[in-house]
């Protein structure tokens, strides 16, 4: 065999080589290959309270839950907030942070309201093991903390847009959700019968048009009350 023969045949063989070696490396033998294990995610549920409660500033609120993870060492942290959704700040309260879970066993906390504003306030647990993304939990039973109990309707404060107390002399418009939506569910109020009654039409659309009927009776906006006078 020539040198040049021989060195070609050589150099063939060793990028044969090292071809082979970087498949094998990344697992495109002929063999077997190894799934990687799915990592379970956590879960978790309130226990306690199921309904909604009401007190005083300085109410003590017992909260139960179970967390558990099977293949982690999850940790659950309890608040409390105004809104229910904990990507806003400035309303939320921390009750419990970094509890380790129990394997499915319950877990008792509780809830001091002392020097707590008023209002209705919805429990949040959230437990994170480090590899799934966090799981976040709304407690049903929502909390309302009042500053004189029982609750009345004395001394209301007007509040604005932004949830400013609107002072004597004030243009600012007031807001009812800001002014009242510290007592009431101003979302589930407002989905009732008579506030939204007439406000679709019956394909579900905005249908508002002056002189509806065409008969002259212009204060008719729309085929239902939605919109009258």
């Amino acid at each position: 065999m020539k040198t040049t023969d021989l060195f070609t045949h050589r150099l063939v063989r060793g990028l044969a080589f090292v071809v082979t070696a970087a498949l094998l490396s990344a697992g495109c033998g002929g063999g077997s290959t190894t799934t990687p294990a799915t990592n379970a995610p956590p879960t978790l549920a309130f226990q306690t309270p199921t309904l909604d409660q009401e007190g005083g500033v300085g109410l003590v609120v017992a909260v139960t839950y179970t967390a558990d993870d099977p293949d982690d060492a999850a940790m659950t942290s309890l608040y409390a907030d105004r809104d229910g959704d904990l990507t806003t700040t400035g309303d939320q309260f921390s009750i419990v942070k970094n509890q380790p879970e129990s394997n499915g066993n319950p877990i008792g906390a509780s809830w001091d309201t002392n020097g707590i504003p008023e209002g209705r306030y919805h429990l949040i647990a959230k437990i994170d093991d480090g590899n799934n993304n966090p799981l976040v939990v709304v407690c049903p039973g929502r909390i309302a903390v009042w500053n004189t109990y029982p609750h009345d309707h004395t001394n209301i404060v007007l509040r604005d847009h932004y949830g400013d107390a609107i002072v004597f002399g004030s243009t600012e418009p007031y807001s009812p959700r800001e002014t009242c939506g510290a007592c009431h569910d101003v979302d589930e109020i407002s989905n009732n019968f008579h506030t939204q009654q007439g406000r679709t039409n019956g394909h579900g659309a905005i249908h508002t048009k002056d002189d509806f009927f065409e008969d002259g009776r212009t204060w008719l906006k729309s085929d239902g009350m939605y919109g009258k006078w």
